[in-house]
């Protein structure tokens, strides 16, 4: 209520400097989106995506008293001064917000007293079409850094209404939206930074997460917003690698995949010494069911080795090259 009493105040001062003449118009204006005083046009509903309203009445009063009521789309009275018989000039009306939709400002100006007959009615409109959106990532993101087992955190951008002053973020994966846009069974809630203008969002395992964000003022919702699509994934990275087989010329290897989702191939190539040199295949390994792959290889040369692992990425996990030195001297030394 402190914020729409300031509001009020500044809107009265602006409303002060029209000139005299204009006046005996019974001029009409609202909290525009910008924040500033927006005329109502008599002809037509005036748009606004601004939910907390303020309206301010222009006139004369040497034309008599008169009296604001305005009326929410449904025909109920939104305002808080119904009740009043204005004697000054620059009178204002606070409307509730009661969803989207057309309101309608009533000014009847009376001969003298609100007790006497009502000899001018002035009415304007103005339509509220608040909304909430979430534009989507251009890109996957990763539920994790790379070699931790810790979730991301992320600060979704969100696009907010004027005026609103509580937002609700709901999320799920694969998730069902509901015919009133809401999503369908458990959700999770994510917290909105109205300051910043973001939503912050960790996601525990990979997969395609959908966002729906409204806004809500006394006790009002707006509807919810479109269905934003989040996809995520795991990074490509080992919990371990081994070897089973150590003793030369003949290797074999062991690397367990940290994603349990991943599949499909792994490429793997060897480089002698510790930097620089050219890479060579060893073909790939399959990831199995257990998360793993294994290779057997020939290395007869003892000395430092770079085993890089290469990997084009799959629905669950993001591509990506692993690389790590191997000390052969009769057995394999990390």
């Amino acid at each position: 209520m402190h914020l729409k009493l300031a509001r009020s105040v500044a809107l009265a001062a602006a409303a002060m400097a029209v000139a005299p003449g204009a006046a005996h118009a019974a001029q009409i204006t609202v909290t525009g989106d910008a924040g500033s005083p927006v005329a109502l046009n008599p002809a037509a509903p005036t748009a606004l995506r601004n939910a907390d309203v303020t309206v301010t009445v222009n006139q004369d009063v040497g034309d008599g008293n008169y009296s604001i009521v305005t009326k929410d789309p449904s025909g109920a009275v939104a305002g808080d001064a119904s009740n009043y018989c204005w004697s000054i000039n620059n009178a204002t009306d606070h409307p509730d917000f009661h969803g989207n939709g057309t309101y309608t400002v009533i000014v009847q100006i009376h001969s003298g007293s609100c007790t006497t007959p009502v000899v001018r009615t002035v009415q304007a409109q103005y339509t509220i079409g608040a909304s909430v959106a979430m534009p989507a990532p251009a890109t996957p993101l990763l539920t994790r850094p790379v070699n931790s087992t810790a979730t991301t955190r992320y600060d979704l951008p969100i696009a907010l209404n004027p005026g609103i002053s509580t937002y609700e973020t709901r999320f799920s994966r694969n998730a069902v939206i509901a015919p009133d846009g809401s999503i369908s069974g458990p959700s999770d809630e994510a917290f909105v930074d109205s300051t910043r203008g973001v939503v912050s969002a960790t996601f525990e395992r990979p997969g395609t997460y959908t966002f729906v964000a409204r806004g809500s003022l006394d006790n009002y919702f707006t509807p919810w917003s479109a269905p934003t699509q989040v996809r995520a994934i795991a990074p490509f990275d080992f919990e371990d690698i081994t070897f089973p087989d150590s003793r030369g010329p003949s290797y074999k290897l062991r690397a367990k995949v940290r994603e349990k989702t991943a599949g499909g191939r792994v490429y793997i190539s060897y480089a002698r010494g510790s930097k620089g040199g050219r890479y060579h295949s060893l073909r790939y390994a399959r990831i199995s069911k257990g998360s793993t792959i294994s290779k057997r290889f020939r290395l007869r040369k003892t000395g430092t080795y770079r085993l890089r692992f290469r990997y084009k990425g799959s629905s669950t996990t993001a591509g990506g090259v692993i690389t790590t030195k191997i000390r052969i001297t009769r057995r394999v030394v990390f």
